[in-house]
């Protein structure tokens, strides 16, 4: 049996995709509306899907886990899924809750906590959160010589973050992807991208 990839994103709802072995991959996401004992069901424009999680199931809030304790009602969720036949039952293998990837120049730092304006199209500003469990590890600075720190975090960086989405306009940063320099910071002509090689 032939291969047959078929990729379609539905809004947040259906990615479906067919495996050499006739297996089924869907995407789930929305909003939680229930937890059960062995299943979380997700609602969106589409209609609601109930996910079956087991054992094996990662969970994702901020941390990894695997179970549902630290789920929450209302929670945006993404689910990966295989599906189940006969009965179409959807058995979730990783399962997101509250997810941000943002982007934005910081504004302010004050201890543990970086004020950002976001980048365009997005308007306005949010609160990032560090922590020790924080993980700089895959960001590089600018100038790609180095790892980022904490002391890069400093008002006027650009900033490239993943984190738990606490509120609107609020994020606990668990991982940082980016930090740079804005253009002005440079000496005219110093900027490592000018630079003479």
């Amino acid at each position: 049996m032939r291969a047959v990839w078929c990729l379609g994103w539905c809004l947040g709802l259906c990615l479906l995709v067919r495996v050499a072995t006739g297996a089924e991959i869907r995407v789930c996401a929305g909003r939680l509306v229930a937890i059960g004992k062995d299943t979380l069901s997700v609602k969106n424009d589409q209609g609601t899907c109930v996910l079956h999680i087991d054992a094996g199931t990662t969970i994702w809030r901020g941390e990894v886990l695997h179970d549902t304790s630290r789920l929450k009602i209302g929670d945006d969720i993404g689910a990966r899924a295989t599906v189940e036949y006969p009965g179409d039952e959807l058995k979730a293998k990783d399962v997101s809750a509250n997810v941000g990837h943002w982007e934005g120049v910081i504004s302010k730092v004050v201890n543990k906590t970086v004020y950002l304006k976001f980048d365009k199209p997005v308007q306005g500003t949010g609160k990032v959160i560090f922590d020790a469990a924080t993980d700089f590890r895959s960001c590089a600075f600018e100038d790609l010589k180095r790892d980022c720190t904490r002391d890069d975090l400093k008002a006027g960086h650009s900033l490239e973050v993943i984190g738990l989405v606490l509120g609107k306009r609020e994020l606990r940063a668990t991982k940082v992807l980016g930090i740079q320099n804005r253009w002005n910071d440079y000496p005219h002509n110093d900027h490592p991208r000018t630079r003479p090689n």
